[in-house]
């Protein structure tokens, strides 16, 4: 009889265990995809070239804010050991933010040179296919990491 209270007491002692782990781990992978998708906003709106003639003035608009999202990103503490979605997702962050130093503004720099060659078109056409590249392959690392996430620790991702 006492065996059987002490398994009983392990067993729910386990299963609250790991009740809590999942929902920390959910809380956390709530907010790294908060943030996530605070980068996937700002790098649409860089996308529809609405601010294009006015680039480099605003460049430092979606720069200052791929910033301000690693920071918030890099303050946010893993419930555990596992810190590999808060990581993918700076990775995520980080490649936006050249995107739209690099990429997106050599594209303006080419676009708005005094001599606009079919040369520069080519580049601007190379460079815009790159930029959509990056930001494709890298958002499906961060979906998949995401996936292999809510599996390991069985929380279920929208």
């Amino acid at each position: 009889m006492r065996n059987t209270v002490l398994l009983f007491a392990l067993l729910v002692t386990t299963i609250y265990g790991c009740k809590q782990d999942k929902v920390a781990y959910a809380d956390y992978n709530n907010e790294v995809v908060n943030e996530v998708k605070s980068a996937d906003s700002t790098i649409r709106q860089l996308f529809t070239f609405k601010d294009f003639e006015a680039y480099p003035t605003v460049m430092g608009n979606y720069t200052s804010a791929f910033e301000n999202i690693n920071s918030n990103l890099k303050a946010i503490e893993a419930p555990g050991k596992d810190d590999s979605l808060r990581l993918a997702a700076i990775d995520l962050t980080t490649i936006y933010e050249e995107i739209a130093r690099q990429d997106f503004n050599t594209i303006y720099q080419l676009m708005h040179d005094s001599i606009y060659t079919p040369a520069d078109s080519i580049k601007v056409d190379s460079l815009s296919d790159i930029m959509y590249s990056k930001w494709q392959i890298a958002s499906e690392k961060f979906a998949t990491i995401q996936q292999d996430f809510g599996a390991k620790y069985k929380i279920s991702l929208e």
